[in-house]
């Protein structure tokens, strides 16, 4: 593949992921991960959960959009998977971080350990990610790097 057309279907999917944070803050409002709505919750640590809507959203809409349903359309290639797997990873960090910009209700101040309890940060001095930001990150370059042609 291409490419000019595999920058383009990354760049595509980071503005999908963008544009869904924006929808996401405005639907939790003041309270990231859905803590004050009425949904499924399920423990994965003693301080953290995740929600029945998280867990629909990212492990089973996203992937069937965003990977799935282009593999259907184009036909298989494991080139074209990576790259789609790929941009999810990375596309879910911005989704995450741009709802703190695009928050009406939780302003980009509130972006640390402190303030935002709902998953675990890496903190190193004063600098902080949170380990998700990390991981993701680490895997989606090297999936580009490594698998993607």
């Amino acid at each position: 593949m291409e490419q000019n057309k595999q920058i383009f279907i990354f760049l595509l999917i980071q503005l999908a992921m963008i544009s869904f944070s924006y929808t996401e803050a405005v639907l939790e409002g003041y309270e990231g991960w859905a803590k004050d709505r009425k949904v499924w919750r399920f423990k994965v640590s003693r301080n953290h959960d995740y929600t029945s809507y998280h867990l629909v959203t990212y492990y089973l809409l996203f992937p069937l959009v965003i990977i799935a349903l282009p593999l259907l359309v184009a036909g298989f290639s494991w080139e074209l998977f990576w790259l789609l797997l790929a941009s999810y990873l990375i596309g879910s960090i911005f989704e995450d971080f741009m709802w703190f910009v695009f928050n009406p209700e939780r302003p980009f101040r509130k972006w640390n350990p402190k303030d935002t309890t709902w998953y675990p940060w890496l903190v190193i001095k004063r600098f902080a990610l949170p380990v998700s930001y990390v991981v993701k990150f680490i895997i989606g370059v090297l999936m580009l790097v490594f698998l993607v042609g």
